[in-house]
This record gives structure tokens, C-alpha cells and sequence, in this order.
């Protein structure tokens, strides 16, 4: 029974990772270039004044639409892309490959390879290989740098391995789900919920909604330190209930046999 779940639990995420292509692939090509990982500056401020233009001769739901994505490429121009909690995966490369995992700290500095720290704070992703080959070549000569972001997030509920990983933000909820080894049985992947602290932020239609748009982690707006909550379906176990049963049923039958002969001693 437990692996017809499991079978069914894979079969609903494929389901919906076909759903998450095709929304992926509805999206205006204007749009996408606010959430790409890898937009420029430069394209992001040509975003800004389209989505200014928007926002002064749109109405109504268009409006809206535009000042929320307005709001998004003003914070990545000013503050960057890289949070607290962060990770960030680079690889080093002079006589040979070296891999390190620098953690971004409270100040938005991180330390690589043992070097003096760098400031992370106003960089865009697609900017952080260029600020980091510019840091490391102060210390370390003809060296190549290649550096991509990693996002830290709590998976709990209905999967097969709960627990924190490290993914990069640009991937969808379904691939995520896979990293954690994919839906347990009688995961309710329909319902799952994004939650920062004590507020749930995402869940029910919303959610579901987002899954079938093919929103990645950036685009829902996950950050390191979120948690990603699938609730699982619960019910009776008829097993463990009868075992439970019969143990008290035991115990009730021993203590009785006890009180009889002790009452058949008194009487002798």
C-alpha cells in the first residue's frame, strides 16, 4: 500500500511539473526579464521605465500588476540579489579546481577561500562572478572564478527526507521536492505552504496557483531560511488501533485472572 502511494505521490508531481512548463512558458517575455537570475542591470533599469510608463497610463488590475513588478526590480537594483542565510557555491581555478561554500553573514560579507571578505550588498547575480574574479585577483594571479548561488530552505511534511537544503533559487517547487526524495506517502501536494517565521505567506490557492504558473523559488519570493511545509493526508491505522485493542484487551483479561485467584485463596 505504501509504495501504491509513493507510485501515486510521483505521478501527481509529474502531473503538475507539466502544468509548471507550460505556465513557465506563458510568460511575457518582458516579465520574465524582472525574475531572471541572470538579467543585467542594465536590461532591469530599461524594465523599470517601461513598468513607470505602465504604472501612470494603466487602470485598475494592470496597474497593480505592474507596481508589484515595478517593486521587484527597484529592490534588486538597490539592494541585489543576495540575502542573509545565503550560500554561495564558487569554484577556483588555477593549477587546479578548488570548491568552497561561502556563507553570506548579517552584514552581506562573505569570506572565500580564506581571503579578505567581500561585500555582497547591491550585487546582482549576474554581476557576482565579475565582483568576485575582480576580489580574488588582488591575492591569487591568473585565476578563473565561477560562482552561482545556493538558497537554504526547511522541507517538512510529506516528503521522504525532510530537512534543510541548499538549491539554487532559479528551480521549481516540484524540483525541490524531488532534492528532499520526493512525495512521501499521502502527501498533500496541493496544499503546500510557504512560511517565513510565524507567517505563512503562500499557501491554499494561491499556492496551487503558483505551481501551475511554473513560479520558481525567486519568483515566490523564498529566501534562505523559509520553510516549505507539505502537509500529509492522515487517517485511521486499522493495524496499529486492533494492536492497541487486543494488548488492552490482554491486560484487562490478566488483571481479572488476578483478582479471581486472589478472591479463591481468601475463600480457601
Amino acid at each position: 500500500m505504501a509504495n501504491r502511494q509513493h507510485a501515486l505521490g510521483l505521478v501527481g508531481l509529474l502531473l503538475l511539473s507539466v502544468g509548471l512548463s507550460a505556465g513557465a512558458q506563458t510568460m511575457p517575455a518582458a516579465t520574465r526579464v524582472s525574475y531572471s537570475p541572470m538579467t543585467s542591470r542594465a536590461d532591469l533599469s530599461a524594465r523599470a521605465g517601461e513598468l513607470e510608463k505602465a504604472v501612470s497610463a494603466a487602470r485598475g488590475t494592470d496597474k497593480e500588476r505592474a507596481m508589484r513588478e515595478l517593486a521587484v526590480v527597484r529592490t534588486r537594483l538597490t539592494d541585489g540579489d543576495f540575502r542573509v542565510g545565503d550560500r554561495l557555491l564558487v569554484v577556483l581555478t588555477r593549477d587546479s579546481a578548488v570548491a568552497d561554500t561561502a556563507a553570506v553573514r548579517d552584514s552581506l560579507m562573505v569570506t572565500v577561500s580564506n581571503l579578505p571578505d567581500i561585500s555582497v550588498r547591491g550585487v546582482l547575480r549576474s554581476e557576482l562572478n565579475d565582483r568576485l574574479r575582480d576580489h580574488i585577483a588582488r591575492y591569487i594571479r591568473n585565476s578563473q572564478v565561477r560562482a552561482s548561488l545556493l538558497t537554504r530552505i526547511s522541507i517538512s511534511g510529506g516528503v521522504a527526507r525532510p530537512g534543510f537544503f541548499a538549491v539554487p533559487p532559479d528551480r521549481p517547487l516540484t524540483e525541490l521536492i524531488m532534492v528532499a526524495g520526493g512525495p512521501a506517502p499521502g502527501a498533500k501536494l496541493d496544499r503546500i505552504e510557504l512560511v517565513r517565521g510565524r507567517t505563512t505567506y503562500l499557501r491554499g490557492r494561491n499556492a496551487k496557483r503558483a505551481i501551475k504558473e511554473g513560479r520558481t523559488l525567486d519568483e515566490l519570493g523564498v529566501r534562505s531560511g523559509d520553510e516549505v511545509r507539505i502537509p500529509v493526508q492522515t487517517g485511521i491505522n486499522w493495524a496499529t488501533l486492533m494492536q492497541v485493542f487486543f494488548s488492552i484487551s490482554s491486560l484487562a483479561f490478566g488483571a481479572v485472572q488476578i483478582i479471581a485467584v486472589t478472591r479463591s485463596n481468601r475463600s480457601n
